[in-house]
């Protein structure tokens, strides 16, 4: 085993091992500790890193002062040349690609069919559908490639088929 440390890495939820290597990680930090809620906001900072196997930093992407669109990043895969991303904020799953540009994005916050409350965790299905970890509605999500809902995979519940506040998933 080997512990891989970086000066930007602070609050970390998730990350990947590419095809090519690399450790992708969602962070979160802030510039300085915040006292109030006006400097939480205004020194926060979500970014992607891209290291390498011994965790020197190769590529960074950053958002400043919770401004967006990605607040919260918390769960990363990657998604053909691209990454695909949580964000528990604002509810959404975004399509990264490599220069840190956002290809698209899905999600809203509710509780209808389509609509996410904290999006936990993100899997690609056999048939290349993305499976949706949708913690706080309690149950599993699956959308198209392009973000398309299709259908609820496991809903709420307590009996035996069911889920209650499902965290991570994996294919």
């Amino acid at each position: 085993l080997k512990t891989i440390t970086n000066q930007y890495l602070d609050s970390i939820w998730g990350f990947c091992v590419t095809s090519k290597g690399e450790i992708v990680v969602p962070n979160n930090r802030y510039l300085k500790p915040p006292m109030t809620e006006d400097e939480r906001k205004k020194n926060a900072v979500a970014e992607i890193l891209i290291l390498d196997s011994d965790g020197n930093l190769l590529n960074q992407f950053v958002w400043y002062e919770e401004k967006g669109p990605i607040i919260v990043p918390s769960q990363i895969i990657e998604y053909k040349d691209d990454f695909l991303v949580t964000d528990i904020r604002v509810n959404k799953i975004f399509r990264i690609n490599r220069k840190g540009e956002i290809v698209s994005s899905f999600g809203e916050f509710g509780d209808g069919p389509g609509q996410i409350y904290y999006p936990g965790d993100i899997a690609i299905d056999s048939n290349g559908n993305l499976t949706v970890v949708d913690v706080y509605n309690s149950r599993l999500q699956s959308f198209s490639p392009d973000g398309k809902f299709l259908k609820v995979l496991v809903e709420k519940g307590q009996e035996q088929g069911k889920i209650m506040f499902p965290e991570y998933v994996s294919y």
